[in-house]
């Protein structure tokens, strides 16, 4: 009986993860899709250019901090702030 009753919470507790893993990348895709990503690219060197800041800023912690606080995706591996220190500069 205890075997098979920890069986089923296994079973379960493998069904909520695939659950919350598959909410999890479906919360990512559509922030991911919510980001213009040359838009986003454009206003990020008028922000630059306007201000004159160094096109250095996306290196900076703290940038990194304020676009994950907005949009986490945006300094994902793919995201535009990771492509964006050499885009910057060819801008």
């Amino acid at each position: 009986m205890e075997k098979e009753s920890n069986r089923l919470t296994a079973s379960f507790n493998i069904q909520q993860q695939r659950a919350e893993s598959t909410a999890e990348a479906l919360k990512a895709r559509v922030l991911r899709d919510s980001v213009n990503q040359a838009n986003w690219l454009n206003v990020l060197v008028m922000m630059i250019v306007n201000h004159n800041l160094p096109y250095t800023i996306v290196e900076w912690p703290e940038f990194h901090l304020l676009m994950k606080i907005s949009n986490y995706t945006l300094v994902e591996h793919d995201g535009p702030v990771k492509k964006s220190c050499w885009s910057v500069v060819e801008r």
